[in-house]
């Protein structure tokens, strides 16, 4: 059973991104086939998009 691994929040470093959070439409449209998730920070509320394949490896923090 693989373990989930948590993802720190890469604008405030304190929370994690925990909760999934719906893709906007044009990424579900055009980049349907990269293995992207879109997550929402437990402490500051920021939205990450991160690259999920295997493990986690690249976040990125979208602005306001």
């Amino acid at each position: 059973m693989a373990q989930k691994v948590k993802i720190k929040c890469r604008k405030c470093n304190q929370g994690y991104l925990s909760s999934r959070v719906r893709r906007a439409s044009l990424v579900k449209i055009f980049l349907f086939w990269l293995p992207i998730k879109r997550f929402e920070c437990n402490r500051c509320n920021e939205k990450s998009y991160v690259w999920l394949k295997g493990e986690p490896k690249l976040s990125v923090s979208e602005s306001k």
